[in-house]
């Protein structure tokens, strides 16, 4: 029968001859196996029992690695150990543990922490500047000036982009919202942040902080500006500019300004502003000015309303109310109605100066400066109001000339705002500072309570009413006309125009004529 090997050898061993039985049992184990005709060569393998066995191909090994248990690695071999690694020595703590955060500081030193709250730190410096520069796409670059801040940069060189088009979901930010905006570094005035810009130039501020001349705040209302230096260098809160240069340089609080320059360096609260140019370097609070461009322009004063090309400009006082181009052009007082527009020609013909000779001044060339100051030795006037003069060649001078630039009107009505004790400036000429001869400067005299209703209705004194123009022939009424103040009448002129003369009634009814200047 077949038997092992050490059974086998063992027949030889004591130099006996095998007995019959034991040669058979060596044939019995004689290996007798052939390859199979046209099949793949094969292999005998001895197991370690001695058995012998035909294998179509060879058994590899399979080799793994264990669990790490007690600092230990193992190498499996078909699952048994095959050898063991103990890894305490590669260890810098007692135990393996799992990095969980990092951080890298501004020096390139980055520090880990692991999930037993170990850490450990690595010079990564030699990396710090190594920023690449990708190419992320058509037309996409990534600036690394600063290295450690770069710049992702867009831009079309053609027109052939296309949108993207393919979205199938709305992007839900549910309880969150888009933060934009880069903060104005001004330090003077409001700080504010751009939100939208084109090739460097803001068109969409936000108000962030307000600056009050002497703190800076936080803006909680928020103004808001929109357009080429909407805004830009305010000063104030709850302003809301729409237009490029609306509300430019303002200083005060919850304006509205719609319209190209609109607003444009005023000072003062509660103004409403339409119109390109409108209420420009205009003084005041409460004020409505609305319309055409020019509206209100240098307009001093408060609760005036302005509606009509210029109408308003280079008023001073409070409680104006015009209506028409020109309209209440040029006048100094409160409480005035003005309802039509006026001809500027007659405006500079009607002037209503003071003749008062304290309040004329002669004002030599060289007094004239070329950034529109002049000097007038202690004038008196308050500082940082406005003046309304109405200037003019000195004709007593024929080599005085104009002061103003090349086309404008002389004589000529100007507005000046009062610098200091000697100085005032000049808010609507500009000036060559290369004059000669001289001019007479001529304040205007206060009008206050009157009314202009119609074209050229132009009054010329306080306390009166004017009804249309010379052209007007009659004022027509279905009713009476009642004088309600004791002594009043009705003025008529002369047919030869060389005198006036008051018709009135005594206490008893007579009809009384008084020659009157």
């Amino acid at each position: 029968m077949k038997q092992n090997k050490e059974t086998l050898k063992a027949y030889f061993e004591t130099g006996d001859k095998p007995t019959q039985q034991q040669y058979s049992d060596l044939v019995d184990s004689y290996i007798d196996a052939k390859q199979p005709t046209g099949g793949a060569n094969r292999r005998f393998v001895i197991n370690e029992t001695g058995e012998v066995s035909v294998a179509s191909k060879l058994n590899i090994p399979e080799y793994t690695l264990s669990e790490i248990t007690g600092n230990k690695l193992a190498l499996l071999k078909d699952g048994i150990i095959a050898k063991e690694i103990d890894l305490t020595v590669y260890l810098d703590n007692t135990n393996l543990a799992r990095l969980v955060s990092g951080r890298i500081d501004t020096n390139g030193i980055a520090t880990f922490t692991r999930d037993d709250d170990s850490t450990f730190t690595l010079d990564l410096s030699n990396l710090k500047d190594a920023v690449p520069q990708y190419q992320a796409g058509t037309n996409v670059t990534i600036d690394t000036v600063n290295p450690l801040q770069p710049v992702i940069n867009f831009s079309s060189k053609d027109n052939s982009f296309v949108p993207y088009t393919g979205a199938t979901n709305d992007v839900v930010l549910g309880n969150h919202s888009i933060d934009l905006g880069k903060l104005e570094d001004n330090t003077i005035t409001n700080k504010n942040a751009v939100i939208l810009e084109h090739q460097g130039v803001p068109f969409f501020r936000l108000g962030v902080k307000v600056n009050n001349g002497t703190t800076i705040g936080d803006d909680y209302w928020k103004s808001l500006g929109i357009g080429r230096d909407a805004l830009k260098s305010a000063k104030g809160s709850v302003n809301a500019a729409y237009g490029a240069r609306a509300l430019q340089n303002v200083k005060g609080s919850n304006n509205i300004g719609i319209g190209f320059s609109s607003g444009y360096d005023i000072e003062g609260s509660y103004n409403v502003i339409t119109g390109a140019f409108s209420a420009e370097k205009a003084k005041g609070s409460n004020n409505t000015i609305t319309g055409a461009r020019w509206t209100g322009r240098y307009c001093t004063g408060n609760y005036n309303v302005a509606n009509g090309y210029f109408a308003l400009g280079q008023n001073t006082g409070d409680r104006n109310v015009a209506i028409g181009d020109y309209s209440g052009y040029g006048f100094n007082g409160n409480n005035n109605t003005f309802i039509g527009s006026l001809n500027p020609n007659l405006i500079q013909s009607k002037k209503v100066v003071s003749s008062d000779p304290s309040k004329k001044y002669v004002i030599e060339a060289v007094d004239v400066a070329s950034n529109a100051e002049i000097t007038i030795t202690s004038h008196g006037f308050t500082i940082g109001s406005r003046k309304l003069f109405f200037y003019e060649k000195d004709i007593t001078d024929p080599t005085s000339q104009t002061l103003v630039n090349i086309g404008a009107r002389n004589p000529r009505i100007s507005i000046w705002e009062v610098i200091d004790l000697n100085t005032l400036k000049c808010l609507n000429e500009t000036y060559l500072g290369n004059a000669i001869g001289r001019q007479t400067f001529t304040e205007f005299e206060e009008i206050n309570n009157s009314s202009g209703l119609g074209h050229d209705a132009y009054p010329i004194k306080s306390n009166q009413v004017v009804l249309g123009d010379e052209n007007i022939m009659e004022v027509t009424t279905t009713g009476d006309y009642i004088s309600t103040n004791a002594g009043k009448g009705v003025i008529l002129k002369t047919p030869d125009g060389t005198k006036n003369y008051k018709i009135s009634i005594d206490n008893a009814g007579n009809i009384i004529t008084t020659q009157v200047v």
